[in-house]
């Protein structure tokens, strides 16, 4: 089962999207914050609530772009740069697990490409190590992810119903970040900003808005790092 909420946003009369798959995390919200500062894109940032039995991940992540979108808006990311367009979305995935969560975000982000108004793209936080280790070696992109973005695309009739596309589209998949590693991104993101994203994949629950990392899992360990 998935849905689709819009949450906020800001508009303009920019023509070219960047629709980004965004978890909340440091790569994609680095993503975030490049193409909110350093291009004149629109910009659509989709989160997905990733709701799997007996982890609250998805809860500690949804609770950290609340946080991020509050800071941009706060800290007049937006206005001081000259930016007035920015839409934050969510939606909400409770079927079983699939092999990789890009699965489900390159699906969900397809269904907001064949809404799109605009000329968009579809942009992934995927860094060097996470590409290196998917493309080269397990071959996973560019097949079986790009394929279940194409195959949705290509039957958006199916999905919406015949005629209510706006318009035939076929979107690039981009991953800017596949040149860079961790250390880069932390090397240019606002530290502010950095202290915000999420990254334990076991996080233990303070309150309904407050959690904490387990220390334990691979994520916590190389966030120690830093």
């Amino acid at each position: 089962m998935w849905c689709l909420s819009l949450l906020f946003g800001f508009k303009s009369g920019k023509t070219m999207k960047v629709i980004l798959g965004w978890s909340g995390g440091l790569d994609s919200t680095y993503a975030l914050w490049y193409y909110l500062t350093q291009t004149d894109y629109k910009v659509h940032a989709h989160h997905i609530y990733i709701q799997q039995k007996e982890k609250i991940l998805w809860k500690a992540e949804g609770e950290a772009c609340r946080k991020i979108v509050k800071y941009i808006s706060e800290n007049s990311i937006l206005g001081v740069l000259g930016r007035s367009d920015f839409v934050y979305s969510y939606g909400q995935y409770r079927s079983p697990a699939v092999s990789l969560d890009q699965d489900i975000i390159l699906f969900m982000l397809s269904q907001i490409a064949l809404t799109s108004r605009d000329d968009c793209f579809v942009a992934l936080g995927i860094v060097k190590e996470d590409y290196d280790r998917w493309v080269g070696d397990v071959g996973y992109y560019p097949t079986v992810g790009r394929d279940i973005f194409k195959l949705a695309i290509t039957n958006g009739d199916f999905v919406w119903g015949k005629g209510k596309q706006l318009h035939k589209i076929d979107p690039e998949i981009k991953m800017p970040l596949k040149d860079l590693t961790k250390k880069d991104i932390i090397e240019r993101i606002p530290p502010s900003l950095l202290n915000l994203t999420w990254s334990c994949r076991y996080p233990i629950e303070i309150s309904e808005t407050e959690y904490k990392p387990c220390n334990k899992c691979r994520a916590c360990k190389e966030r120690n790092e830093w």
